[in-house]
């Protein structure tokens, strides 16, 4: 199982070996390339290693993230331009990132019909472009099982490294 965490770790460390591609801010990545005083991450000017992974997490989930939700919002017929649909990271919840997309329908169009359109569109755009929306993996404690149901369940439970069923 992949912790929220170690997924969001990987798509940055994919994103910045990409050389951090924006086509919309392209001088982002040349604000992240003056941070390394020798154009490869050996070496840093100004920051700690930690400072410069949090501030390229935090251009991946604006620049990347966010934009993919905007521009599906964009494209959708039942969204008025102005003001234009906006995406915000209101915090981590147990498991996952929660963003808050914000966005005026028209008058003809049903906003519940919109709604879950814009959700569907935002779930397929995400799959195409290779993401994986976790799910949470809750874990359950019991107490006072018997020696047998616990025998029992514990051989009918799959191994850690087989993952997720």
């Amino acid at each position: 199982m992949t912790c929220l965490y170690q997924a969001l770790s990987q798509r940055v460390d994919g994103w910045r070996a990409a050389n951090c591609p924006c086509d919309d801010f392209p001088a982002t990545r040349e604000i992240l390339e003056v941070a390394l005083e020798d154009g490869e991450s050996v070496q840093l000017r100004y920051l700690r290693r930690a400072q410069l992974r949090a501030l390229q997490t935090y251009w991946y989930l604006r620049l990347v993230q966010i934009d993919l939700l905007v521009r599906v919002a964009r494209s959708h017929q039942g969204f008025v331009a102005l003001p234009a649909p906006m995406a915000v990271l209101t915090g981590p919840v147990p498991g996952a990132l929660e963003f808050n997309l914000r966005a005026w329908t028209t008058h003809e169009a049903d906003w519940v019909a919109v709604r879950s359109e814009w959700a569907v569109k935002i779930r397929d755009a995400q799959t195409e472009a290779g993401r994986e929306v976790p799910i949470p993996q809750p874990e359950i404690s019991l107490r006072g099982v018997s020696p047998s149901t616990a025998a029992s369940l514990a051989a009918t439970a799959p191994s850690p490294a087989a993952g997720p069923a």
